[in-house]
């Protein structure tokens, strides 16, 4: 292997016959060369059990073959643990079964990793490669060179398209083992996530913004296979984890950025509340987390209001948030349109008309707010 740091490369796999090939291949083009290889099984019944058996024959210095007892399907997550468990390798990089790594993938990290042992994981964009053939730069708007611990969980709740593939990155296998591995709750959908996050409690993170892998998004690919409640469900699995997990760790030094990641989460939770019409998960949301450690912002004060608005309870309250919302600069259309739905509720038609004619100035063509006019006058002229 050398004297230099060795890479174990984990790729795990289920049927993925029609890859396993390709992204076997990108592993013995790289540039850099120490690494070794394992390749685990999670209870395949296609023929990638036996073209893995082979590399791992052909090349038994380099490549290594693993399954779970009795050749049972565990999940990614638990696959990547079985990998890690077995690796010898100062860093850890995980390559899925679709994914092809370009050949300075391994170089180009390893020499950043080599500058700063204070950097617990390498993150950089992929290629999103369609099954048209069209790839598209990952949008990733993390910042630049090193970041702080919680720097990262920040940005993955602020896109989805921070949250680094896991064929992007390079890992202390040291940090790896410290937050206990991937999460093996989570199978497939945001088990990435869950690790970075869990990585990023305890170590900085350094992003590279070059492109070194095409990830391929097709049809059998885990987020493409599962239905939107499946998906749904999955997100707020994760969701609650996060909220838990941040309960459970302990740091006066990130104090500040935990509280960022916190409100941030909380208003993630209440916008899904509000856009699936639950309305007293909402309002059990607030009453939750309390005053002191909502977010204090124009955004929470219209969630708030809409999902107290939503209930049919505490109106003057809601109006108190939509007024607030429209103070600090919310979506002027929204706020006017939904506080002259409550002031027609609660008989303030002056009020009312007012919120409304300002909608309609905003948005002319939307109907629903010329049919509130007209009922608005149609009260007010029988009055």
């Amino acid at each position: 292997m050398g004297k230099d740091p060795i890479v174990s490369v984990i790729v795990p796999f289920l049927n993925g016959e029609q890859f396993i090939h390709e992204a076997i291949d990108s592993v013995f083009m790289q540039t850099y060369d120490s690494w070794e290889l394992l390749l685990v099984d999670d209870g395949s019944t296609d023929h990638s059990t036996e073209i893995a058996k082979e590399y791992a024959n052909k090349y038994p210095d380099k490549v290594h073959y693993l399954m779970h007892e009795k050749h049972q399907n565990k999940g990614l997550s638990a696959s990547r643990n079985l990998g890690v468990a077995h690796s010898h390798g100062e860093f850890i990089a995980f390559l899925d079964v679709d994914d092809i790594w370009f050949p300075n993938k391994l170089e180009k990290q390893v020499n950043i990793m080599k500058e700063d042992p204070d950097i617990g994981v390498v993150v950089n964009p992929a290629f999103y490669w369609y099954e048209d053939g069209n790839k598209i730069l990952q949008p990733m708007t993390l910042s630049v060179g090193k970041n702080q611990p919680t720097a990262w969980i920040i940005k993955i709740l602020e896109g989805e398209d921070n949250t680094a593939c896991p064929s992007a990155v390079l890992i202390r296998t040291d940090i790896l083992r410290r937050v206990g591995g991937s999460e093996e709750l989570f199978r497939g959908l945001f088990e990435d996530a869950v690790l970075w996050i869990k990585i990023n409690l305890y170590a900085s993170y350094y992003y590279d913004p070059e492109c070194l892998l095409l990830y391929r998004i097709h049809s059998q690919s885990l987020w493409n296979g599962a239905s939107e409640n499946q998906r749904q469900l999955a997100r707020m699995r994760f969701y609650v984890w996060l909220g838990d997990c941040l309960n459970r760790y302990d740091s006066t030094q990130f104090k500040s950025e935990l509280s960022i990641v916190r409100q941030r989460l909380y208003l993630i939770l209440l916008q899904y509340f509000a856009d699936t019409k639950q309305f007293e998960s909402g309002v059990a949301l607030m009453q939750l987390i309390g005053q002191q450690d909502s977010p204090k912002d124009a955004e929470w004060n219209y969630l708030i209001g809409y999902c107290l608005h939503g209930s049919q309870i505490r109106l003057q309250e809601a109006l108190n948030h939509y007024n607030l919302a429209l103070k600090y600069g919310f979506n002027e259309f929204l706020v006017r349109y939904n506080r002259g739905i409550l002031h027609k509720q609660l008989g303030n038609l002056d009020e009312a008309r007012q919120d409304l004619l300002r909608a309609i100035e905003l948005k002319p063509d939307e109907d629903s707010v010329r049919q509130l006019l007209e009922e608005i006058a149609s009260r007010m002229a029988d009055a």
